[in-house]
């Protein structure tokens, strides 16, 4: 291929003791099969605009939602990325995020949880949501993903009706809770018992 050139600096600000631990560090990273010319360009992008990693992003992402959501709702989402999201994509440039990334961090919660994997993909498509609002992306690579397409859900298992027999046990149980149970938890359980029609 074509030959590249670090640049190291220059003379009298770059030392010929510093240019050579330079050249070392650089024929380090090329031995580690590293790109030393692309890891300084990061390094004076981190200099610029600060971490812009995905953890770094979705830290103050989720730190925002603290002021509009339920303490229970951050704490949800919140281990959602510890758990599910941080390991695949936690390290990686936002901006050098693609969807076959957020692809692969889905499809590996889908394939044994698909009902939270809805919720791993929409945490990811909000996060880049608010970075573009925000002018530090230009594409949601959760766009392409779409939902019916990545994720199959298994079949939804309706339950029997019950009989007469069975609805007085559940009234009388419901009665026996009034006491242990809140009003309003037994008020909008007899509504729904009222209103509630459904297809046998």
């Amino acid at each position: 291929g074509k030959a590249r050139v670090v640049g190291l600096g220059t003379y009298p600000e770059v030392g010929i003791k510093a240019a050579r631990d330079l050249h070392f560090a650089a024929r380090s990273a090329l031995a580690e099969d590293r790109d030393p010319a692309a890891e300084k360009r990061e390094k004076k992008r981190r200099d610029r605009d600060g971490d812009m990693s995905f953890k770094s992003v979705s830290t103050r992402w989720l730190d925002a939602k603290r002021a509009k959501c339920r303490p229970r709702t951050v704490a949800r989402i919140e281990a959602t990325l510890k758990r599910d999201i941080w390991p695949g994509l936690g390290k990686m440039q936002l901006d050098a995020i693609k969807p076959r990334h957020v692809l692969d961090v889905v499809k590996a919660k889908a394939s044994y949880a698909p009902a939270s994997a809805s919720m791993v993909r929409e945490i990811i498509k909000d996060i880049f949501d608010t970075a573009i609002c925000n002018l530090v992306v230009e594409v949601n690579p959760v766009t392409p993903l779409k939902r019916d397409k990545i994720i199959t859900l298994p079949p939804t298992k309706h339950h029997r009706h019950l009989t007469e027999e069975q609805l007085g046990v559940w009234w009388n149980g419901l009665a026996a809770c009034e006491g242990p149970t809140h009003a309003s938890t037994i008020a909008a359980a007899r509504f729904v018992a009222y209103t509630l029609c459904r297809k046998s």
